[in-house]
């Protein structure tokens, strides 16, 4: 369960987040697969974004937590994106999604949700 989305806060860069939902319980590893592509990694680097949060869902974590295992370093130097993911929040998807609107106070750039609801065409998009 999270607490809250996991955002670098730098002081001197705004933040900035891709939030990626499969939902609860829905099992879409065809989503995370393309989310933890290269291309994907490197467009979200052209737009400016520090950081990729992902709700993996139930069947997701194994996944997520291998792909983490062996690249959250390389995400972090060649991308500059901090990994985060979780399976479930009891709270809902609140926080998260507050967390990708625009906040110049806190420097925080408006960010990107991408939902299980087909879009990994819009992940698509945003590579091409």
């Amino acid at each position: 369960m999270s607490s809250g989305p996991n955002i670098s806060q730098n002081s001197s860069e705004p933040t900035k987040l891709c939030f990626v939902t499969v939902g609860a319980t829905a099992s879409f590893n065809a989503l995370i697969l393309e989310i933890i592509e290269r291309p994907f990694l490197a467009a979200l680097q052209a737009h400016h974004y520090t950081d990729l949060l992902i709700q993996y869902g139930q069947q997701g974590e194994q996944l997520f937590e291998e792909f983490k295992k062996k690249n959250e370093l390389e995400v972090k130097e060649k991308y500059g994106l901090n990994l985060s993911g979780f399976s479930f929040n009891l709270r809902g998807l609140k926080c998260e999604m507050l967390s990708v609107k625009a906040n110049p106070s806190i420097g925080r750039e408006e960010g990107l949700i991408i939902s299980h609801a087909g879009n990994v065409y819009l992940a698509q998009t945003l590579v091409d």
